[in-house]
Parts: C-alpha cells; structure tokens; sequence
C-alpha cells in the first residue's frame, strides 16, 4: 500500500489506506508513558484495530466518520501487570471508544481528542526489520 505525503486521512478512504498497517508512537502529548514502554496501534485487515501499550491486549471494530475513526465493541486481555501500565491501558481504552481525529502524512499518523494528541510512526519506518544474512550473532550463556 502506498500512501503519498502531506495526504490526509480525508482524501481517500481512511480504512483502505490504513488497513494491515502497523504504528508505533513516538510522541504523546497530554499523558505520560510508563518509562520504557510504548503504543502499538495495528489496522488489522479485518476492520479491527488492535493496541498494545505494555500490559495488555485491546482490539476491537474500527469504525470511520471522516477524519474520525473509533473503537466499538472494545475486549481486552486481563493480564496482572503492575498498577502503572493497567492506569495506561485504561486511558488508552477510554480515549479510543470515543473517537479521535486522525491525519496520515507519509508514514506519521497523528490521533487526537480528550486533550491527548498521539504522534506515531509505520513499524516498517520507525523500526525495520533487519537482515538475518551477513549479522554477527553472539551468544551468551
């Protein structure tokens, strides 16, 4: 899927451009990430977004109103984590069922509402894979 530059989520439809597409957050405005964690927001091809922000799993139908998508029908994992990342998960949670305005420029994807503005990035740009070939492997113990 290509998607051009300086495109917003507006031009074009806002699941096909984003479905099976993964990001990653870079900046969070409005909320402090736990120390050493971060979100993960997945377009599933299924119309179904799936998050990750360092405890549990959420997923749930994706639904679009222009530049507004949102989460409906939201389940989560229940793992025990510590009281830090579970407050994040909740925030998370709860900013996403409402909806959030979105802007896509290249591989920077923008979500804002409730006073929290996410700034992420495409996995395949903010962290890509590397090559197994030609790497030096070193084990330890």
């Amino acid at each position: 899927m290509h998607v051009d530059a300086g495109r917003s989520i507006a031009d074009g439809s806002l699941a096909d451009r984003l479905a099976g597409r993964t990001f990653l957050s870079r900046t969070v405005i409005g909320r402090d990430l736990v120390p050493g964690s971060a979100i993960s927001v997945d377009f599933g091809a299924d119309r179904r977004l799936h998050v990750y922000a360092g405890c549990n799993h959420m997923s749930g139908d994706l639904r679009f109103d222009g530049p507004r998508l949102s989460v409906e029908r939201m389940s989560t994992t229940e793992m025990r984590c510590e009281r830090s990342l579970l407050d994040q998960d909740g925030w998370l949670a709860s900013l996403l069922q409402p909806g959030l305005d979105a802007h896509l420029n290249g591989d920077a994807l923008t979500l804002t509402g409730e006073g929290v503005t996410l700034q992420l990035m495409d996995r395949r740009a903010a962290d890509p894979d590397r090559p197994l070939e030609n790497t030096v492997w070193a084990l330890r113990s």
